[in-house]
C-alpha cells in the first residue's frame, strides 16, 4: 500500500471475496477511497452486474484527472486484470488494446473474464449481436495468439511473480 500511495493512488478496487482491507485502509490510508467489488474466483461467468459495478467506478475515477486507480484481486491473475480490462473498455480502448496493455503491464494476467467482459460491454452500448460477436472474437483471437499457461501461473506464483 505504501507503493500505492507513493505512486499517487487515490483509489482501490478490491476484487477478492474471500477478503476485505477497507479496516485496513481506513487505519493506515484514510485519504485512500476503498472500493469493494468482491467475487468469487471459481472460474464461471461473471454477471452483468458485477460488470456494471465495475464500469460505474472505473467511469468515476478516470473521468478525474486528478485521480487514480488500482485494481486488484487475490494472485493478480484473473479477477483484476478482467476488472482492468472492463474498466478500460468503458474508458475507450478497444479490446485488443487493453488486453496487450494489461499483459504487458502484468505478464501472468490470464483474464478468462474478458470474454463475458467483452459481451456485457456489447449488451451495454446497444450493439447488435453481429457486432458483440465480432468483439467476442476479436478477444478470443488476441487469447488464442496471446497464450498463457494458467496451471503454471498459480503453481509458480508465489515463487516468482508474487508482487
Amino acid at each position: 500500500m505504501a507503493n500505492w500511495v507513493a505512486s499517487g493512488v487515490t483509489d482501490i478496487v478490491d476484487l477478492r471475496i474471500e477478503d476485505s482491507h477497507e479496516q485496513f485502509v481506513g487505519t493506515h490510508a484514510p485519504h485512500l477511497k476503498y472500493h469493494w467489488l468482491g467475487v468469487d474466483d471459481e472460474g464461471d461467468r461473471r454477471s452483468d452486474e458485477w460488470f456494471e459495478a465495475i464500469a460505474e467506478v472505473a467511469r468515476e475515477i478516470l473521468s478525474d484527472p486528478t485521480r487514480k486507480l488500482v485494481v486488484h484481486c487475490h494472485m493478480g491473475a484473473n479477477r483484476g486484470p478482467s476488472a482492468a480490462f472492463t474498466a478500460l473498455l468503458v474508458n475507450g480502448m478497444s479490446p485488443t488494446e487493453a488486453l496487450t496493455a494489461i499483459r504487458t503491464a502484468r505478464p501472468i494476467a490470464s483474464m478468462l473474464y474478458s470474454f463475458d467482459a467483452v459481451q456485457w460491454f456489447g449488451r451495454s452500448t446497444g450493439l447488435d449481436q453481429a457486432s458483440i460477436d465480432a468483439l467476442f472474437d476479436e478477444v478470443y483471437d488476441w487469447h488464442v495468439a496471446n497464450p498463457l499457461d494458467l496451471g503454471w501461473v498459480i503453481s509458480n506464483i508465489g515463487n516468482r511473480y508474487a508482487a
